[in-house]
């Protein structure tokens, strides 16, 4: 079969020479969709022949597993809407370039009166070249594809978790060359002043182990942002995905008796309604340990005062604190504060004018004591 056309310029008739066939015919027909008949079978078939290419998508918001990819089909006419775009991946096989669907039923989004098309592909493999391309159906142009783009997804991302007003704890899953080390870096939220932590994690190659960190000296109530770099396993230094985590807000203990505390916060925290917690044991909370409300409705102050402790026993305190963000309600803590309640207060040698008082404090001790009296017992009674 020999196949002839027209200068690009010219008028859109072509032509087909069919060899094989014992009666040779010249056919017009319309641009790039060819159809052949024979007047003795009325044998028929398409022959498309190299359309013009259509721009490579673009791509934006990339993380370690997503892409987003957007494409302009403006230009296209007879779009099969039973034949829906495919986003094809291509590979290589025995040195042969293949390309292959990724999914089957990718959903993407058309904006009207720009011909343009995205959608998002999700689940890929973090630190991977991936070469894209979309292909169509089209009534008037039949099969036909976009020009390739070429791009990679980002590292692993890190994870960030407050663990105090004053730490944040990292983890992350790279697999960094065997025998380096993982540097950590840091920055205030909105702002471009990064520096070392002097923090190194050492790398083994695998992306099974968890490697972690806590970084600590850092300010209460702060939002930081958070950068691993590395060099993989190709030996090529890259960084990983920012993070962001802000630390959590101070509480503190004050006034305390046998059977109670006062606890305050920073009133900067705002929210829309704080829920004292309080945790009964002898050593810090897990993540899922059960906490019980030390106040039976929530305060919109920033202070409480805690009655009912048990005398030489160890407690935990949270506030937990509702506030906007984005229009959406989030759910934040302040820092967890560890309590030992006194174990008793005594008083001897009393005489007309003095009175001798001795104290323990269980596991909770201090450098310095304040003694103060009352009357009454009363709240702000005392001095």
């Amino acid at each position: 079969m020999k196949f002839f056309t027209k200068n690009k310029n010219q008028t859109t008739k072509r032509s087909l020479q069919i060899e094989s066939l014992e009666q040779r015919e010249m056919l017009t027909v319309a641009p790039l969709l060819y159809s052949i008949y024979s007047e003795q079978s009325q044998y028929s078939a398409n022959f498309n022949t190299e359309a013009e290419a259509i721009a490579a998508p673009t791509t934006s918001d990339l993380t370690a597993t997503s892409i987003k990819l957007t494409w302009n089909a403006a230009t296209l006419t007879g779009l099969r809407p039973e034949e829906p775009f495919k986003i094809e991946r291509s590979t290589f096989v025995s040195g042969n370039e293949k390309w292959t669907q990724i999914g089957s039923d990718i959903p993407y989004s058309y904006t009207i009166g720009k011909g343009e098309y995205s959608c998002e592909l999700k689940g890929l493999t973090s630190s991977t070249e991936y070469k894209l391309r979309i292909s169509f159906s089209s009534t008037v142009l039949g099969q036909g594809y976009t020009e390739a783009v070429t791009v990679s997804t980002l590292d692993s991302e890190i994870k960030a978790e407050a663990v105090s007003s004053t730490s944040i704890k990292l983890t992350w899953n790279i697999a960094g060359k065997t025998g380096t080390s993982f540097t950590v870096k840091k920055c205030l939220a909105g702002t471009t002043n990064w520096e070392d932590t002097e923090i190194t994690v050492r790398a083994d190659g695998s992306v099974t182990t968890t490697k972690t960190c806590t970084v600590d000296n850092l300010e209460p109530a702060k939002e930081y942002e958070f950068q691993v770099s590395y060099y993989d396993t190709n030996n090529i230094f890259r960084s990983s995905q920012v993070t962001k985590c802000s630390t959590l807000y101070v509480l503190t203990t004050s006034d305390s008796t046998l059977n109670s505390v006062n606890l305050s916060w920073d009133a900067a925290m705002g929210g829309t309604s704080h829920e004292v917690q309080i945790y009964t044991g002898t050593s810090k909370p897990t993540a899922t340990a059960t906490w019980t409300k030390a106040a039976t409705e929530n305060v919109d102050t920033n202070k409480y005062k805690v009655t009912g402790l048990k005398k030489n026993a160890s407690y935990y305190f949270r506030v937990r604190y509702l506030v906007t963000e984005n229009k959406e309600i989030v759910t934040k803590y302040t820092d967890i504060l560890s309590y030992s309640s006194p174990t008793s207060i005594k008083l001897s040698n009393v005489t007309e004018n003095s009175i001798e008082v001795s104290w323990t404090f269980g596991a909770q001790s201090g450098t310095s004591y304040y003694i103060q009296t009352s009357e009454t017992g009363a709240d702000g009674t005392w001095s």
